[in-house]
């Protein structure tokens, strides 16, 4: 990646065995776990670009409560979006919705959501 801007990166292991999510992330991706329509804590990222600057990671362990919601966000998406966040939108509509109303249009913008234990 030497030459290029760097990039951003995050790692997600859901285990339905033991109901866990653990996460680590260098570099601006965000990240919020809903149990129900709560917002009950953010995913931890480590300041740094892989390609430029390398600190060190912070793993994370989050208990997931079905149902649950995990979230994850790109930089081009605004902070904003956590205020209009809701559990029982379906995974789909809610990255559909967070990047048409949060995006921003200067940057490339992915949402990724994911329903732990929730009616098909």
């Amino acid at each position: 990646m030497k030459g290029t801007r760097g990039a951003a990166l995050g790692v997600a292991l859901i285990s339905l065995e033991s109901l866990t999510l653990d996460w680590a992330a260098m570099g601006d991706i965000d990240g919020v776990l809903l149990q129900g329509r709560s917002q009950t804590d953010s995913v931890i990222q480590c300041g740094g670009t892989l390609g430029l600057a390398f600190g060190s990671l912070l793993p994370q362990r989050l208990a997931l409560q079905p149902p649950a919601t995990i979230v994850l966000v790109s930089d081009g998406i605004s902070a904003s979006y956590r205020s209009q966040l809701d559990g029982y939108e379906s995974a789909a509509d809610l990255a559909h919705n967070t990047v048409l109303q949060h995006g921003r249009q200067n940057d490339d913008a992915i949402a990724l959501a994911v329903k732990i234990g929730a009616a098909p």
